[in-house]
């Protein structure tokens, strides 16, 4: 059996509030690591898809450049 510490009511309030600064770094810490693995695991998107995408958008734009002028 573990025996509790009584509670210190004349207790500085600094040390609580440190305390309490000490548990939120710890807290922001932990999440910080669990963003940071997280973003690491992540695949970066390929980069063919991105100039296929780009060339299609080119396509169309000369497409609909041509179709415009040919209208007129």
């Amino acid at each position: 059996m573990t025996q509790q510490k009584p509670a210190n009511t004349g207790a500085n309030p600094a040390v609580a509030e440190l305390k309490a600064l000490r548990n939120e770094f710890a807290r922001v810490r932990e999440e910080l690591t669990e963003l940071r693995s997280e973003l690491k695991s992540r695949k970066m998107p390929d980069i063919t898809d991105q100039v296929a995408k780009g060339v299609v958008l080119a396509g169309v734009f000369w497409a609909v450049l041509l179709w415009f002028f040919r209208s007129l």
